[in-house]
């Protein structure tokens, strides 16, 4: 560096000719001070000062030296310096414009003084942006002197690139032949891509970045394949997001990033092969790339980021770095065809949603992980089993919900966390360990396969953990647990046996409600309260036997006919042939049947209970997976509702001959002409192979719960002789139903309906529905919430082949404001429309035979109604509670109206399509005063009589003149 600056410094100053005005201070030879003379002047010697001026030569500012008069000048040695200054040259006045002196010509003839010329030295930085100089550097700096001009210095462009000049701080480029220096500079070398290169990076938007480019995204959006060219080092973030046709696209070695999000959301992206260059996969890069099948990752990365893979559903199997020993958020969400992912190295965290919805994941060791986090394996429904060990501290919330493929679990971590295993369905086998100590909310909520749970005594937090649990019958609680959290075993209905071995002290709210299994219940002594519903709907409960005198039974923590009785107390239950019987008040049937504990397959129910009839108790035989047949004596007289509840493996149901209240036909008990349904056959309890009865004289009506719980029911056809279904009566037949467009049905009956608008809607029917059942509105699935389905509902369309609407179907849907029944509609049950509060007009077609008590009590704003010609019997509040209703047409085919049809009406104008004489002879019930007012019962007539009235051409009626 120091040779290019001296030259710079030197020999950049234009030389001009011999000096041509003298330099004199004194003659040579008539120098005294020098003591050497010559006569003639031969052989003088002349002195030279050198003059630095502000700066040294040899340390000092002056140096003199002597030559023989008339010879060339030798230069100094050395160059003068000047801080911050260059040195140009000699001359006499130490001015630039002057002319210097020139050493190699100039001859000396007296003593003379040469000025030092300095110009101001300023620094030039040449970049290489991405090139290098000869050295092999990136940067190349020089010192020069102002007003200087600049030589080029040779430079490598970067592949792909040709130089095409340097461009100064403003972008402006530098010209070497004019431009000069006055100040420091940097110059930045500035390239043109070549032909090749320009042509590879066409498709592509993208920047310059160091030796080679950045891809910052595509023209295209529609392109369907892309190769990225070597010159390429980077791929920006979101470079090709939403390229939804992108097939594939292939990356060079040269690529050693890709950006976040980079290829999120290309759908059709099928498979990717990464760089070895690439170290790091970033946040979300294949985010919703559905279609992709495959990808390679090399042993070079060293980070996976979050979600990076989250939304592909195509992907069957990845294998991951040694590296990679976390597995971050969301990476795999939503991987529905997950199958294997390999680790080479040992998985220490899984962070939350890892897995989520990975529905084929069917294994991955988690045996080294020491934090599982919320949702990682929710949905993982292709897991197994799962050793979960005590490296985990803590399981997150919902980590394994819905795992419904998990059939056993060891645990041995210190937490499991709220809703950890719910909804594992299939999950039979859960092995605690002596590490935990916290069960949180919801643990194992509707683990319907799970058998029996055994608590360590370790554990001191119980809360709700297995709500639900419907096949749960046994569990033993360790003497770590002293309170029973509220809902901790609520609708577990298989639960017959607790055992407490340590001090329970309290039973909180609802913590056993539901369990419909327990027929009676051992208080430990130490146990101080039972709170408020702790045994709500317990139907089948009926001894709760306390020890401690002291112990506070809330009033409403038992189901009615419960009693409570001391340890010292005999019970009153008759175990005869393993059947549980348990006396009633009533004189009739003294006993009644709650219990079958025996090992048989096959049951005949005994005649009576020690020579005394007995009634069947709700639930009496429910979640018995050993039942195969079940036959009813001819004696039996009440028959409660879910007898067979759960007990999916009945192929066999039939009643004894010569029983006068109930039958059996097609493997369906039938309840014979029950008076409450107008005498009605009701279906009332059937099981996996029934068959309904095609005879609407056997059967119309299938009652409430007749298959509810019938997981294995798969098929089941409604003959067209059945007219109403109750509510619940297909409850939980998951196999059963079909869904479509918010409804949910049975062969052609809808049953239900689910909507998730949080604004009205209009509900329209499948052609081929004949019938909507009862209290359509909310059941659906495990959505009980009625008032909320309720509101939903806005307008309700009925197809041209509805013929019957059952009991409830519509109540309380009180954004109602718009019903269109269709001409062929037979039946509509009561209160079908009750407390449809925004209803103010319903036509109903002539073709409706029968119209249900009730069916629109409670419509406050309906203000004109015409009932059909044909109905005969206008039943019991139909339109009681109707407080706006002011007109109504009544057919003459009417000869009854039942108590309070038309009670808390607004009535002004009752239009009667007959005569006074017909209207006379209808037998009228108490509650209808409002009919009793004759001038507002107007008459028929089709000829213009004053006070009657006909059809005006909008079809109502209309008084004549």
């Amino acid at each position: 560096m120091n040779k290019i600056y001296k030259k710079l410094c030197v020999t950049a100053v234009a030389l001009t000719a011999c000096l041509t005005a003298p330099v004199a201070l004194a003659a040579c030879g008539g120098n005294t001070d020098s003591g050497k003379t010559d006569g003639d002047g031969d052989g003088d010697k002349c002195t030279v000062t050198f003059d630095a001026g502000n700066g040294t030569i040899f340390g000092n500012r002056l140096y003199k030296t002597e030559v023989e008069k008339n010879s060339v000048l030798q230069k100094p040695s050395e160059d003068p310096t000047y801080q911050g200054h260059c040195f140009i040259g000699w001359n006499a006045t130490g001015d630039r414009r002057d002319v210097m002196w020139n050493f190699q010509s100039d001859t000396v003839t007296e003593n003379i003084i040469l000025q030092a010329v300095w110009a101001r030295e300023f620094t030039v930085t040449f970049d290489a942006d991405g090139g290098t100089f000869a050295n092999g550097t990136d940067t190349y700096t020089i010192k020069t002197a102002d007003g200087e001009k600049l030589t080029a210095p040779q430079v490598t462009a970067p592949d792909g690139r040709v130089l095409i000049g340097w461009n100064d701080y403003y972008n402006q480029q530098w010209n070497f032949d004019s431009d000069t220096v006055n100040g420091d500079v940097k110059l930045t070398a500035s390239y043109d891509l070549t032909p090749e290169i320009k042509t590879a990076l066409e498709p592509f938007t993208y920047r310059i970045s160091g030796n080679g480019f950045t891809v910052t995204g595509v023209n295209d959006k529609s392109v369907t394949a892309l190769n990225i060219p070597s010159v390429v080092n980077a791929i920006d973030d979101r470079a090709f997001m939403d390229c939804g046709e992108l097939i594939s696209v292939n990356i060079p070695d040269s690529v050693t990033q890709i950006g976040e999000s980079a290829f999120s959301n290309c759908a059709n992206l099928k498979s990717v092969s990464l760089p070895v260059s690439l170290t790091r996969i970033e946040d979300s890069l294949f985010y919703g790339c559905a279609k992709l099948e495959t990808i390679d990752i090399p042993d070079t990365i060293v980070y996976v980021g979050a979600g990076a893979f989250d939304g592909c559903a195509a992907l069957k199997s990845i294998e991951l770095p040694t590296a990679v020993t976390e597995i971050p958020n969301y990476l795999f969400r939503n991987c529905a065809s997950l199958e294997n992912v390999i680790a080479k190295s040992k998985i220490t965290k899984i962070d939350a949603y890892a897995f989520y919805g990975c529905a084929a994941l069917d294994d991955f060791d988690i045996s080294s992980a020491t934090e599982i986090s919320s949702d990682a394996f929710n949905g993982c429904a292709s897991l197994t089993e799962l050793n979960i060990t005590s490296l985990c501290d803590e399981i997150g919330y919902n980590a394994f919900k819905d795992c419904t493929g998990l059939i056993s679990v060891s645990i041995n971590s210190r937490v499991i966390g709220s809703n950890s295993f719910a909804g594992c369905s299939a999950l039979k086998s859960v092995v605690l360990g002596a590490n935990i100590v916290e069960i949180e909310n919801g643990a194992f909520r509707k683990c319907s396969a799970l058998t029996e749970i055994n608590i360590p005594d370790t554990v001191t937090t119980l809360d709700a953990a297995f709500s639900g649990c419907s096949s749960l019958a046994a569990a033993v609680i360790g003497n770590g647990v002293t309170k029973i959290a509220g809902n901790t075993f609520s609708d577990c209905i298989a639960l017959k046996s607790v055992e407490f071995k340590g001090e329970v002290t309290e039973i909180g709210m609802s913590a056993f409600s539901g369990c419909f299994s327990l027929t009676s219940f051992d208080l430990p002594s130490s146990m101080a309260e039972v709170r408020g519903r702790a045994f709500e709907d317990c139907d089948r409960l009926k001894e709760v036997i306390k020890h401690n005198s002291e112990t506070i039974i809330s009033s409403t923590a038992l189901p009615s006919g419960c009693k409570v009785i001391s340890s010292r107390e005999e019970s009153q239950f008759k175990t005869v042939d393993n059947y549980v019987f348990y006396p009633t008040n009533n004189t009739a049937t003294p006993y009644t049947l709650l219990d079958y504990v025996g090992d048989s397959a096959t049951l005949t129910l005994p005649q009576d209970c020690d020579g005394q009839a007995y009634s069947i108790h709700d639930y009496a035989l429910a979640c018995n997976s050993k039942l195969t047949s079940v036959t009813f004596p001819s004696t039996v007289q009440d028959i409660g509702n879910n007898v067979i509840y759960r007990s999916n493996n009945i192929n066999t149901l039939a009643v004894a001959s010569g029983n006068t209240k109930y039958m059996s036909h097609g493997n369906c008990i039938i309840s014979i002409g029950d008076k409450t349904y107008g005498g009605r056959n009701q279906l009332i309890m059937g099981c996996k192979t029934s068959v309904i009865p095609t005879d609407g004289a056997i059967v119309d009506y299938i009652a409430g719960n007749a298959f509810s719980g019938n997981t294995e029911l798969k098929n089941l056809t409604i003959p067209t002789n059945i007219i109403e279904i109750a509510s619940n009566a297909f409850d939980g037949c998951i196999n059963l139903f079909r869904d479509e467009n918010n409804i949910r049905y049975v062969d052609k009956w809808a049953i239900g309906c689910s909507i998730k608008s949080n604004e009205p809607v209009t509900i329209r029917f499948a052609e081929d529905t004949v019938g909507i059942a009862g209290d359509f509105v909310g059941l659906y699935s495990n959505d009980k919430d009625y008032s909320m389905m309720a509101r939903k509902i806005g307008a309700v369309v009925t197809n041209a082949n509805l013929k019957y609407i059952s009991r409830q179907a519509f109540y309380d849907c009180y954004n109602l404001i718009s019903v269109t029944l269709n001409d062929g509609l037979l039946y509509i049950s009561g209160s079908a429309f009750g407390s449809c509060t925004k209803l103010t007009e319903i036509t109903i077609p002539d073709s409706v035979e029968n119209i249900g008590g009730s069916a629109f009590g409670r419509c406050t704003s309906l203000a004109y109604v015409k009932l059909p010609n044909g109905i005969t019997t206008i039943e019991y509040q139909m339109f009681d509670g109707c407080t706006q209703l002011k007109e109504v047409v009544i057919p003459s085919s009417v000869t009854k109206i039942e108590h309070d049809a038309f009670r808390n009406t607004a009535l002004t104008a009752v239009y009667y399509c007959g005569d006074a004489t017909a209207w006379n002879s209808i037998t009228t019930q108490n509650g209808n005063d409002a009919l009793n007012v004759a001038s507002r019962i107007k008459y028929y007539s089709e000829t213009a009589q004053s006070g009657c009235w006909h059809y005006g051409d909008d079809g109502k009626p209309v008084l004549w003149a």
